[in-house]
C-alpha cells in the first residue's frame, strides 16, 4: 500500500484518531490540575504557615531575612509551576483544535513517519519503532495500542502511546506485521528509562530541600549579618528617623545623639551615681551628688535597652537594666548600647557636662546579651555581646581597646550552642561565659572559646538555676589560681532538692574546677 491509499484509508477512522488524542488531552489537563493544586498547596499555603511559625518562634533578624527569601522563592517557583501548567494545557487545547481542523494535512505527515519505520521489535510490554533516517527507536505501550484498520496483504494500521519526559504520553501512528516483528530481550532495560527519570527528579527534590535547609540553619558569619543589618536600617531605621523628625525635627545631631533639652528634672536619689529616666519626657538623666545636679544623657532609654532586651527570666522590665551595660563615676561614665548602624559606646569624662559616641562594631543585626568591663583605672577594656544565630545558638562577639573606649581590635566571632546568660573578663586574654548549665573559657580575649570542667560532689547538680549569673564574677587570687561563685542543685532528700552557691576554685587559669564548698542557700522563690 503507498502513501495516499493510506491516507485515504485511514481519513475515515478519523473519529477513532481523534478520540485518543481527546483522551490523551483530558490525561495531561487532570495531571496539569492536580499539580496546580499541589503547587498552590504547597508554595503558596504551607510556604506562608511555614513562614509564620518560623518568625513567630525566632527572634533573629538574619532568620527573619533568609525566611523572607525562602518565601519569595517559594512564591516565584509556585508561581512558575502553575503557569507552566497554564501554557501546557492551553498548548494541548491548541494542538487539539488544529488537529480537527487541519487533519488531512496532519494526517499525510503522519502517513509519511509511518513509512519511515524500518522495523519494528518488541518485548512483553512495548513495540520499539526503528527509523533508519533518525536512527531513533520509539517504545509504544502495548496495552494503549488500538487497531485503526487492517491493510489488503494483512498488516495492522495501529495507534498508540509513547512515553515521554514526567510521565506524558504522546501518539504514534504505525503499521504492525507481525510476521516481521522481531523479539528482544532489553525492554527492561529502555523501560529503566523512565524509572532513572523518576529516581533523578526525586533526586533533585531531596538535594533542593537540602539546600535549603542548609541556607536556612548554617551559623551566621559576620559579613552576613552586617549586610543584613544594613539592609533592615534602610527600612526600620530611617522609618524611625522620619518619624523622630516629623514629631522631634531638632532633637539628634549630626552624630545621631539627642540635643540637650531646656530644662533639668527635680528629683533626689537615693545613691550618689544614679540614673534616673524621665518617662513624661522619655529621657535619661545622670547624678553624680545624689540628684543635686543632674546631667542630660544624649540617648533615649529606648536606645540602651535596644535588640532583644532579655535573659533567662524573660524580657528586663522597662526601668531596670542589664548589669554593667553602663557606669556613672564622676571621672568616667559609660553606656553601652546598640543601634541599626552598630554596637556604640557613649562616654563622659566630666560628670556628664559633655560625651563622646565611639563605635565598637558596624551593624552585626539584634544584639541580646550585652556586657561592657573597663580596668580599675579605665584604660583598657572588653565589650562582649551576641546575636541569635538560631532557635538556641548564639554568635559572640569581643571587642578590646587600650584607650577607654576610642578604638576597638575585634576578635574572632565564636557560635555557642545555647544562649549565653553571664560573662566574666579578669583580663583582656582570660574571659569567660556561661550558658544555663555549661562554663566556657578564653585565653586568647575570645578569639577562642573551650568548655571548662567542673568537679563536684555526687549530690550536687547542674539541673537548677543558671549555673554563673550576674553580678557573679570570676576573682584572680593569683597567677593562674582563679575563685567564682557557681550555682548548684542539691539533693537534700527524697521529697525534693534545693539551690546553693557554692565556692569553685580553678588552678589552671579556668581550665578545670574544684568544688570548696558552700556558700549560702538560695532561694529559688524570690
Amino acid at each position: 500500500m503507498n502513501s495516499e491509499l493510506l491516507v485515504i484509508e485511514l481519513l475515515s477512522e478519523k473519529r477513532k484518531i481523534l478520540q485518543h488524542y481527546w483522551k490523551n488531552h483530558r490525561r495531561l489537563l487532570r495531571i496539569m490540575a492536580i499539580t496546580a493544586v499541589i503547587a498552590a498547596v504547597f508554595f503558596f499555603g504551607v510556604a506562608t504557615f511555614v513562614r509564620q511559625y518560623i518568625e513567630s518562634i525566632v527572634r533573629n533578624y538574619t532568620y527573619f531575612h533568609r525566611a523572607g527569601q525562602l518565601y519569595q522563592l517559594s512564591l516565584i517557583v509556585g508561581g512558575i509551576v502553575l503557569i507552566a501548567c497554564f501554557i501546557f494545557s492551553l498548548t494541548s487545547f491548541v494542538k487539539m483544535r488544529f488537529l480537527a481542523r487541519n487533519f488531512p494535512a496532519w494526517l499525510e505527515k503522519q502517513v509519511a513517519a509511518i513509512f519511515a519505520i524500518t522495523s519494528v521489535k518488541q518485548d512483553k510490554d512495548y513495540y520499539y519503532l526503528y527509523s533508519a533516517k533518525s536512527g531513533k527507536s520509539h517504545p509504544i505501550v502495548k496495552n494503549s495500542c488500538q487497531i485503526l484498520s487492517t491493510t489488503l496483504d494483512g498488516q495492522k494500521i495501529m495507534i498508540g502511546q509513547t512515553p515521554t519526559l514526567l510521565g506524558f504520553y504522546q501518539i504514534k501512528l504505525f503499521m504492525l506485521d507481525e510476521e516481521t516483528v522481531i523479539a528482544v530481550d532489553y525492554g527492561k532495560k529502555d523501560q529503566g528509562f523512565q524509572q532513572k527519570l523518576r529516581v533523578s527528579f526525586g533526586t533533585l527534590l531531596v538535594l533542593g530541600f537540602v539546600g535549603i535547609s542548609y541556607y536556612a540553619l548554617r551559623p551566621t558569619s559576620f559579613e552576613e549579618a552586617q549586610r543584613i543589618a544594613r539592609t533592615l536600617e534602610g527600612f526600620d531605621d530611617v522609618e524611625q528617623q522620619e518619624t523622630a523628625s516629623s514629631s522631634e525635627p531638632d532633637r539628634v545631631n549630626e552624630e545621631q545623639l539627642l540635643r540637650q533639652p531646656a530644662g533639668f528634672p527635680k528629683h533626689q536619689a537615693e545613691k550618689e551615681n544614679s540614673l534616673y529616666i524621665d518617662q513624661a519626657a522619655d529621657e535619661l538623666y545622670m547624678t553624680t551628688d545624689k540628684g543635686t545636679t543632674w546631667r542630660f544623657v544624649p540617648i533615649k532609654p529606648d536606645w540602651l535597652r535596644g535588640g532583644d532586651y532579655t535573659l533567662t527570666t524573660g524580657e528586663v522590665p522597662y526601668g531596670y537594666w542589664m548589669d554593667d551595660t553602663y557606669e556613672i563615676d564622676p571621672n568616667f561614665s559609660w553606656f553601652l548600647y546598640p543601634s541599626d548602624d552598630g554596637v556604640h559606646l557613649l562616654t563622659s569624662a566630666d560628670a556628664g557636662l559633655s560625651w563622646q559616641k565611639h563605635t565598637i562594631s558596624e551593624a552585626v543585626g539584634p544584639i541580646r546579651y550585652r556586657k561592657m568591663s573597663f580596668s580599675p583605672d579605665g584604660s583598657s577594656g572588653t565589650a562582649i555581646f551576641c546575636t541569635t544565630d538560631s532557635m538556641s545558638s548564639e554568635n559572640i562577639f569581643v571587642y578590646h581597646t587600650t584607650n577607654k573606649g576610642k578604638n576597638w581590635q575585634k576578635s574572632d566571632v565564636t557560635t555557642i550552642n545555647q544562649p549565653i546568660q553571664h560573662a566574666s573578663f579578669v583580663s583582656q586574654e582570660l574571659g569567660f561565659i556561661a550558658t544555663r548549665t555549661t562554663i566556657y573559657y578564653t585565653h586568647d580575649g575570645g578569639v577562642s572559646f573551650s568548655k571548662a570542667i567542673l568537679h563536684m560532689p555526687e549530690e550536687y547538680a547542674l539541673d537548677g538555676l543558671d549555673i554563673f549569673q550576674s553580678p557573679d564574677e570570676v576573682s584572680e587570687l593569683s597567677p593562674n589560681v582563679l575563685e567564682a561563685s557557681f550555682n548548684l542543685l542539691k539533693q537534700t532528700s527524697e521529697y525534693g532538692n534545693d539551690m546553693y552557691a557554692c565556692l569553685f576554685r580553678s588552678e589552671d587559669n579556668g581550665k578545670t574546677w574544684s568544688f570548696i564548698k558552700e556558700v549560702s542557700q538560695i532561694d529559688i522563690v524570690n
